[in-house]
């Protein structure tokens, strides 16, 4: 079973990360030693994120001439982002989102950084984030199907009795067609026998599909009350 994806910290890759104190020449070293290594996170003292190296743009620049002559011995710090995505283990896969696409394109290249009370925990990648906010869409929307199913079982058990009531009364007499525009409606029926004949209801309720549906329920059991407190011999009443 895949694991449900929820907030950032679901997302987090394990990668190493580099000091300030790391000097440039350190830094490609270790991009020649690793050639899956795409970031480097560069953190303060105290664990908390500085900035984040990105590969592709390091090289770029340590390539150009003179460059290597002049940076190799500077400190890391100086081809870092210094304005890197940063966000907390416990945001929402929904907010991370957000927050990603306005940020801007680079956060599809360089990711983002994870952290849990300001301290870094590891890098998220905007691909998976991407995937986890698909799948979150796919549960949302099997959730929704799944609601108005279960709102259809109970508007066909609520109309149930004014169909056998129907029938009881008018057989083979009678005919009803009843065909929700969705699965659900906001349209429904009454029928009961009463003591001298039967009392016949059209509901034109408020609205289509599931809200449509729960207003049908709210207007079903406000007839009942008034049947009880009104009888059935006002319809103005009712």
């Amino acid at each position: 079973m895949l694991k449900e994806i929820r907030c950032a910290g679901d997302l987090v890759i394990e990668a190493r990360a580099i000091s300030p104190d790391f000097r440039n020449e350190e830094v490609l070293a270790l991009f020649g030693q690793q050639s899956s290594l795409t970031h480097l996170p560069v953190l303060m003292a105290d664990g908390r994120p500085l900035g984040l190296i990105n590969r592709n743009i390091f090289h770029s620049m340590m390539t150009k001439p003179y460059y290597p002559e002049l940076y190799s011995q500077k400190s890391c710090i100086t081809f870092m982002d210094k304005e890197p995505l940063i966000v907390e283990a416990n945001l929402r896969i929904e907010q991370l989102t957000a927050l990603a696409v306005a940020t801007g394109n680079k956060v599809f290249t360089d990711g983002f950084i994870i952290v849990q009370d300001g301290k870094y925990l590891g890098i998220g990648q905007v691909l998976d984030l991407m995937h986890a906010m698909t799948e979150l869409q796919a549960r949302q929307h099997r959730q929704l199907v799944e609601s108005i199913e279960y709102a259809s079982v109970i508007q066909q058990s609520l109309l149930k009795p004014s169909e056998i009531a129907l029938e009881q009364t008018l057989p083979g007499n009678h005919w009803l067609i009843w065909q929700p525009r969705d699965v659900v409606g906001g349209d429904i029926f009454h029928f009961s026998q009463r003591e001298d004949g039967f009392l016949a209801i059209l509901f034109d309720c408020t609205g289509h599909g599931v809200p449509g549906a729960f207003m049908t329920l709210i207007a079903e059991s406000a007839l009942e009350q008034a049947l009880n407190q009104q009888g059935d011999r006002d319809p103005a009443a009712l």
